[in-house]
């Protein structure tokens, strides 16, 4: 059995925008496979089957239902992430929400933090297209308008990143409000582009 290392939250409350009720929590938990079985020869696990739970909350006013998605890496897997630029493996590190810290999560933080690059801008620019083309498949004013905001912020902090090599996880008024639109978004990739 693995030992869990750290768990961050990433998602919407990452970005400040957890609406109680319409948000769910993201928790990433990175894993150490024991290293008798690494030695053993025995099949080095990276991932492992995303976990679902649901907690019902009740108040004087309304009730709701709070989802919480866990998804699990092993480290090995999420440094080899890290040093292509992935974008989630950034987050799963550098989330300013850290629910189980441990000194190898201290220390990763550390080198990426030594380590600017632009290797990032691949990943987040691919990223916002994908986000994009999804919000714009189902333009509801639900799901189109966050998936809007979700690739607006993805890339704000991609722009911010390969700017400055800052983890910066403000959102903008607009974004924040879901008031995004597929020319703003547009707009927000060239300045990511520029930043490459």
């Amino acid at each position: 059995m693995p030992r869990n290392l750290w768990t961050t939250e990433v998602g919407s409350a990452m970005w400040g925008m957890f609406i109680p009720g319409k948000s769910d929590h993201d928790y990433v938990t990175v894993r150490q496979n024991h290293t008798k079985a690494i030695l053993s020869g025995m099949y080095n696990q990276k991932t492992w089957p995303q976990e679902k739970s649901v907690t019902r909350y009740s108040t004087s006013t309304q009730k709701y239902d709070e989802v919480t998605d866990k998804s699990f890496m092993e480290i090995e897997h999420l440094v080899n992430l890290l040093l292509k630029g992935n974008v989630n493996a950034l987050w799963a590190v550098m989330s300013p929400i850290i629910k189980k810290d441990h000194p190898y999560l201290q220390e990763l933080r550390q080198i990426v933090l030594s380590q600017p690059n632009k290797l990032p801008y691949h990943s987040i620019h691919g990223m916002s297209i994908a986000q994009q083309a999804d919000a714009v498949k189902r333009p509801d004013m639900a799901s189109g308008n966050k998936g809007l905001s979700v690739a607006a912020r993805t890339i704000q902090f991609g722009q911010r990143l390969l700017t400055n090599w800052t983890f910066n996880f403000e959102v903008t008024d607009s974004t924040l409000n879901f008031l995004e639109t597929p020319d703003h978004v547009d707009y927000y990739r060239r300045g990511l582009d520029y930043a490459h």
